[in-house]
């Protein structure tokens, strides 16, 4: 089965070209509005952000616009099922570049309704296969079951897609070195970080205890894992 994934397009100066207005663009919300015509939806919003592969409930990057809808509700704690226009696009002002963005379809994978599609079709495909065995590395890995499938993804955007058990806990293993170095960019810098790590391939095993001037290859290594975790252990 071949497939023709959706991609997304390099953000031109028009994309941000709302950065100096002061409030959303109403027509972006027409679709949200209610059967009046004049009220906005807040689900129909929410949906429409979903549609999209976002998540605003649970994104911290969607915090301040959702607490100001909640402050819109009379018990202040959740979101009130409609709003008027003027103020539902004041909610959204602190975030409006983004959203703008997101409802017009300019996120890095922009249909992402195709794409989520084009997943679950591969993933399908997938789990007709049965050949090999479960790795027994360690205990942990040797008690994972072999029926167990599933696949997450998350962009450089935020949109988000799951399918198959994703909700199921297993053991990270090696892909443990990509939060550790994640964590210590984050805490430290990038710049710091790669004083003692370098950023190319080895041609060696991941457990390969192997050096290129005195330090790892790249983060995903043995070496290049260790060096990040002593870095974030205080002093």
């Amino acid at each position: 089965m071949s497939h023709a994934f959706p991609t997304g397009r390099a953000r031109s100066q028009s994309d941000t070209s709302n950065i100096g207005q002061t409030a959303i663009d109403e027509n972006l919300l027409l679709e949200f509005l209610e059967d009046d015509g004049v009220d906005v939806s807040t689900a129909k919003f929410l949906q429409g952000l979903s549609k999209n592969g976002l998540r605003p409930l649970s994104d911290p990057r969607f915090k301040i616009t959702i607490d100001k809808i909640k402050a819109m509700s009379s018990d202040k704690d959740t979101i009130p099922e409609v709003m008027d226009m003027d103020s539902f696009k004041r909610c959204l002002s602190s975030n409006m570049v983004f959203i703008t963005q997101a409802l017009c379809g300019n996120l890095v994978i922009p249909k992402w309704g195709d794409f989520t599609h084009i997943i679950r079709e591969i993933f399908e495909e997938c789990r007709q296969a049965k050949t090999g065995k479960v790795a027994d590395l360690t205990p942990q890995m040797a008690k994972v079951n072999a029926e167990k499938y599933a696949v997450s993804i998350c962009t450089v955007d935020g949109q988000r897609f799951s399918v198959g058990d994703f909700k199921d806990a297993f053991p990270i293993q090696d892909l443990n070195r990509v939060l550790l170095y994640t964590l210590c960019c984050t805490d430290k810098s990038v710049d710091y970080i790669h004083n003692y790590i370098g950023k190319e391939p080895s041609g060696s095993e991941g457990d390969a205890l192997a050096l290129k001037n005195k330090k790892p290859h790249n983060p995903l290594l043995l070496t290049g894992g260790l060096t990040p975790y002593s870095a974030l252990i205080p002093p």
